[in-house]
């Protein structure tokens, strides 16, 4: 325990104000004590045996002794390996990891004895024991000094007191040569902590900085909904009351009404982006009936296109299916990805498409999140929205959900936008226990799709924005989730929250 606490000391020393950071750390380093002691364990357990050969050509009148000490040395390896998985051996990794190299440290100093002492080439042995400790495992100070130690006196000891030193100038020889070996461990051990605790207080604070940027890109982004509505209901009311406009006046308000509409929908955005990557979006987990959301959003897009724009034909199969998820966010993602198409479509038409069936009936390019085994035997709801504009190179696929990325970044694009629509539409897909498919070819067009539970096949509460269910029973959750878009059906305040998403 004396090396925790001085880690945890030093860390304090670091941040006298957070002494949970000590415990982070602590735990961190027995897990990466953890990985490694299994890594040690494993290639303990296959070389030792390995080098009965070396036994048998050097030793081969001691050969059974020797075999008896490497079969003792595999079985405390492979009870090392056994503890790992236990409570108490996660807990003390460390000294359990120092007893582990010890044991094969000690295994090899006595086969030294029996094989000569001094005159032995087995002191290489302890060389090994110590590189691979110096490699392997993330120890402090003081346990890389307790072990280095240990395993030169004992070297010493066998030499002197068991066989004695028939030749000095070997001895001495082994001696500078271990001395050496442990120097260089304990050096190593002693630098890698301390990239270690500047590289924790380093991702500690990156962190830290994020969650910090991410709150206050909530706190500025919803202020500043306030003054745009403010000035988006006076032109409204400018145009309204004032009859007497010119039509040059009247198109100045309607430039100013536009902009700062397009300017409302990239604040919605980014409060939605930074509300997400600050746990701070709750969301509904309850059944939504998916055909009135899309009539709806066919409507809008229809609107956007103009009563001379792109077609939009909706095809509904069946009886209306019930999905799982929060109404107001499946009616922003499937308007995200239908005001996606309009913008790709080239003026040709769209289609958005509601069928049920498993996920994988249809061939996708990619799926975000990666259903995995748990899909295999559920049936979903696919809301897909398919156009037929440019398609996207299979090379783009992998790109399509980062944030703050388009597949043409350059001056010259013909289309705006921050990149975000996708991205947070697979995020919220993903907090809603739902997937984000698509498929393209260049030149024929893309199909995306809302892919969810259908009802009957999951449960009902409510939702963080990690996917965790509340425990508010099925009710609507009360956190931030109506703040940025309105629930489905508000009429002309849902048209104001529309995102366009981008690829």
């Amino acid at each position: 325990m004396a090396p925790q606490a001085r880690r945890a000391r030093s860390m304090a020393a670091h941040s006298p104000d957070r002494p949970d950071l000590a415990e982070r750390y602590a735990e961190e380093i027995r897990a990466l004590a953890a990985a490694r002691l299994r890594v040690a364990c494993w290639l303990a357990i296959t070389l030792v045996p390995v080098f009965v050969a070396l036994d048998w050509v050097l030793y081969s009148e001691v050969i059974g002794l020797f075999a008896i000490v490497r079969s003792v040395m595999v079985g405390i390896n492979l009870v090392a390996l056994l503890a790992l998985d236990t409570r108490a051996g996660r807990r003390h990794i460390v000294p359990l990891s120092l007893v582990e190299f010890l044991q094969i440290g000690f295994g090899i100093v006595l086969m030294t004895a029996l094989g000569g002492g001094a005159s032995s080439p087995y002191y290489n042995g302890v060389n090994l024991v110590m590189f691979a400790a110096a490699v392997l495992m993330p120890w402090e100070l003081p346990i890389s000094i307790t072990c280095c130690t240990v395993l030169v006196v004992a070297y010493v000891l066998s030499c002197v007191v068991w066989t004695g030193v028939a030749d000095a100038h070997v001895f001495i020889g082994n001696l500078f040569f271990l001395s050496s070996t442990a120097l260089i461990t304990v050096v190593s051990h002693g630098v890698a902590a301390g990239a270690r605790r500047r590289e924790f207080l380093q991702r500690v604070a990156l962190e830290e900085a994020g969650l910090h940027r991410d709150h206050f890109l909530a706190n500025v982004t919803h202020e500043l909904r306030t003054p745009l509505a403010a000035i988006l209901g006076f032109c409204e009311m400018l145009s309204d009351y004032t009859p007497d406009a010119t039509e040059t006046q009247r198109g100045w308000l309607g430039r100013i009404h536009e902009n700062a509409l397009t300017l409302l929908r990239l604040i919605v955005q980014l409060l939605d982006f930074s509300k997400i990557e600050a746990g701070a979006l709750e969301l509904v987990h309850e059944r939504v009936h998916i055909h009135a959301i899309v009539a709806k959003v066919a409507e809008d897009i229809r609107a956007i296109a103009g009563p001379h724009g792109t077609a939009v034909d909706v095809e509904i199969g069946g009886e209306s299916p019930a999905l799982i998820g929060d109404g107001a966010r499946v009616e922003e993602i499937v308007t995200n990805l239908a005001s996606n198409a309009l913008k790709f479509s080239d003026g040709r038409p769209i289609t958005l498409q509601v069928t049920v069936g498993a996920i994988h009936d249809e061939p996708w390019d990619r799926i975000v999140p990666d259903p995995g085994f748990n899909a295999v035997g559920r049936s979903y709801v696919r809301v897909a929205v398919i156009d037929r504009g440019t398609g996207i190179r299979r090379e783009d696929l992998r790109r399509l959900f980062v944030a703050f990325q388009q597949l043409d970044g350059s001056s010259t694009r013909r289309h705006g936008g921050t990149g975000l629509g996708l991205a947070i539409s697979a995020r919220l897909a993903a907090a809603m226990q739902a997937h984000i498919a698509v498929r393209s070819r260049v030149g024929e067009g893309s199909t995306f799709a809302l892919v969810a539970a259908l009802a009957e096949t999951a449960s009902t509460g409510a939702l963080d924005v990690t996917g965790r269910e509340a425990s508010n029973g099925g009710a609507v959750a009360t956190g931030t989730a109506s703040d940025s878009v309105p629930a489905a059906g508000d009429g002309a305040q849902s048209a104001l929250a529309v995102l366009v998403a981008e690829r």
